[in-house]
This record gives C-alpha cells, sequence and structure tokens, in this order.
C-alpha cells in the first residue's frame, strides 16, 4: 500500500501534477492499521499557518511603549485607507486617541506583528484589556494598506505579507489534493514524503472606538502622551510624523502642560530640550496655543498661590480659623484654574 501511494507521488510529478496539502499529517489508517505519527513538538500544524498583526496609531508606535508589552520585533510605517484617526476616546480630564471605519478617509500608522511563539491569541487578549472597553479589536482587510514611502521612496523593501511555510505530508490520499505546481517527493524510512507550502492566513488588526467622541472643553489632550505618539512617528521619518500629524482630526481644544511631570503613566521622563522643541515644531498650530494659553494662565495663579500661602502660614501661626478656612476656599479654587481638567 505505503509503495502504491510512493508510485501514485511519482507519477503525478512526472505529469505536472501537484498536491497542495488539506492537512500536514494524514493517517493512514484507512488503508492500514495505525496512524502516521505527528510532530513531536507542542506547536500543532495550524498554529503555523497563521500570523497576527496589530496597527498602532498612538503610542504603541513608539518602540519603547512597544517593549513594555514585549513587542520587541520588525516594524512598517503604513497608510491606511479607511480609517479616520483622530482624538476621540474622551473621557472627564483627559482625551486619548481612537480610531473609526470612515469611508474615504486616510490616516498613517505602524504595523507589527504579534510573536508567533509567545502565544499571540494570549498576546492579543492582553492587548484588549489594555485599551479598554471603549475600543474593540477589528479585522481589516489586507487589501487597505500600504507601505509608507518618503519622497526619497519606501524605507522597507515591502510588507510582510504572502508568507507560506513548508510541511511535510505523508501518505497523501488522492482526495486529499488538487492541481497546483510539481511538487519534490522524498522516500524517509520507506515511506513517500511529499515536501509542500501551505499559503499561511495573516490576521492584521486594529483597535477602533466603539463609538467616536467630539472634544469636549473640560478634557485635555496630555502633552506627556503626545510626546510619547511623536517620537514613535519620528523613529520612522520626520516626514511620515509630518502626514501622521496632518491627518489626525480634532487636534483643537484644550492641553495640558504635563512635560515636565508627566500624568500619563507611560510619559517620557527628562524629555531632552532638543528632542522637545522637534516635537513642537511637528506639531499643529492649534495644539500649541492651546497650550500656551494653558500655561498663560497657570503663571498668575502660582504668584496668586504663593500670596494665599503665605497669608494662611500667618492666620495658623495667629490662631484665626475664619482667616483660614477662608484662605483655604481660596487655595482650592486657585489650584482648579492652575489645572483645568480638574474642573
Amino acid at each position: 500500500i505505503i509503495l502504491g501511494f510512493l508510485q501514485k507521488a511519482r507519477t503525478a510529478a512526472a505529469t505536472s501534477r501537484v498536491f497542495r496539502i488539506r492537512s500536514l499529517y494524514s493517517a493512514v489508517a484507512a488503508h492500514q492499521p495505525g496512524s502516521i505519527e505527528g510532530p513531536t513538538h507542542t506547536e500543532s500544524p495550524m498554529a503555523r499557518t497563521q500570523r497576527h498583526f496589530l496597527v498602532a496609531y498612538g503610542s504603541l508606535m513608539s518602540t519603547e511603549s512597544r517593549g513594555r508589552t514585549g513587542m520587541l520585533g520588525s516594524s512598517w510605517p503604513i497608510v491606511l485607507d479607511g480609517i479616520r484617526v483622530g482624538w476621540s476616546n474622551v473621557y472627564h480630564s483627559a482625551t486619548f486617541l481612537g480610531a473609526e471605519e470612515k469611508k474615504g478617509a486616510k490616516s498613517f500608522g505602524v504595523l507589527f506583528e504579534v510573536p508567533k511563539d509567545k502565544n499571540p491569541e494570549q498576546l492579543l487578549k492582553q492587548f484588549d484589556k489594555r485599551e479598554g472597553p471603549k475600543y474593540k479589536r477589528k479585522r481589516i482587510n489586507i487589501g487597505s494598506i500600504s507601505l509608507w514611502e518618503s519622497s526619497n521612496g519606501a524605507l522597507d523593501p515591502s510588507l510582510p505579507f504572502g508568507s507560506k511555510v513548508e510541511g511535510n505530508a505523508v501518505g497523501i490520499r488522492d482526495a486529499d489534493v488538487k492541481d497546483a505546481d510539481p511538487t519534490p517527493i522524498e522516500a524517509k524510512d520507506g515511506v513517500g514524503v511529499v515536501k509542500m507550502e501551505q499559503e499561511v492566513e495573516e490576521f492584521v488588526w486594529i483597535y477602533v472606538m466603539k463609538n467616536w467622541q467630539s472634544r469636549q472643553p473640560g478634557s485635555a489632550v496630555l502633552q506627556s502622551y503626545v510626546d510619547v505618539v511623536i517620537t514613535g512617528a519620528c523613529e520612522y521619518h520626520d516626514e511620515f510624523c509630518k502626514e501622521w500629524v496632518a491627518s489626525c482630526d480634532q487636534w483643537g481644544g484644550t492641553v495640558k502642560s504635563d512635560r515636565d511631570s508627566p500624568v500619563y503613566p507611560r510619559g517620557l521622563r527628562a524629555l531632552p530640550e532638543q528632542l522637545a522643541v522637534k516635537i513642537d515644531g511637528l506639531l499643529p498650530s492649534a495644539h500649541i496655543k492651546a497650550r500656551a494659553k494653558q500655561e498663560k494662565r497657570r503663571k498668575p495663579s502660582k504668584r496668586r498661590l504663593a500670596e494665599v500661602d503665605r497669608k494662611l502660614s500667618d492666620a495658623r501661626r495667629i490662631g484665626n480659623q475664619h482667616a483660614i478656612q477662608r484662605l483655604m476656599k481660596t487655595r482650592k479654587a486657585l489650584l482648579k484654574a492652575d489645572d483645568p481638567s480638574q474642573k
């Protein structure tokens, strides 16, 4: 029976018939007792036929930010058709980036692969948790993605799609094959082994908002968050960063100037002055003006706060409870004025 299979395979190769695998390891129990042994490693054959990618358009464009989640590998700057990116994840005191599907929209981001050797399904679940309940992970069409190119040409030769994986098919039945290109055949321990290539199924995921939100006056964009995003985009090319900024929606609104003391938990500490100047040069004027307005409003409140603290100290020294209560209320009001996001 085994020799019969080998003869059929050789005849098929000679007549330009090919064997395309439907199952990498096919048991021959229907023809003889027992079955062919599968691979000895723990990875299943089907697991080798899938690759998962994520599209980053915010803080995950930064290599450092991705590294904190174990995503240290190759990445590609890309252009997304039909995806809108903007400041649309609005909370009471802060606003973050979000995305949505929108016909005719164009945006920019970074593509990276979820490592196959680190349980992609589990890692994706961790990303779901990190992004939070206001986002949903959505699979997008590979055809809507193109490699970003600078005015001097592409930084990378191509996107990492169209992979194939090699496998051995032992004792394959005629019903399990169909026409393709001729496939080399070997003999292994007296059994015909057909060397085959199987196309890899590729999944590209992006996190989109369940509900796109408009900017709100009291909800500020954190400068510390913006610094991480812009730094990540600049890793690829300043031109890429400029295009990302230009395509990002809803820049106008309140800005919290927290660069020196980052509120964003993954913010950049001790940002070099040279990098800060570069980031500011890439940001839209609406953002810079909103930040300057907040900083200008803060300066007089700090002087006023120092004056109130001096008077409060005097009131406490002489035990004037009425003055203490009045000055504490004034101090609290000044702190709110100093930080509009805390109103």
